[in-house]
């Protein structure tokens, strides 16, 4: 339901949290910005996805150089023998 919530939704805008910056964004509250919003989850995305590529190409490489030595390790979970 688009626009349900206009005008009854606000946002504290701070940077700090100090307790002075935390009292002054909590009596200037605002409304929020959709673009801002979207930019976030963008952001997120972004992150995620970086991440889960970053940990791939350690993983490639740690298993590519020290394959056996971590063959020998158990694996989390794993019982040792």
């Amino acid at each position: 339901w688009p626009g349900a919530y206009e005008g009854c939704v606000y946002r504290a805008h701070f940077s700090s949290l100090a307790p002075a910056d935390l009292h002054h964004a909590m009596a200037n509250l605002g409304h929020p910005n959709i673009h801002q919003a979207h930019s976030v989850d963008c952001r997120q995305e972004i992150d995620l996805r970086l991440g889960i590529s970053f940990s791939r190409l350690l993983t490639g490489y740690f298993r590519k150089h020290f394959g056996q030595q971590l063959a020998d390790k158990p694996q989390p979970g794993e019982r040792p023998q």
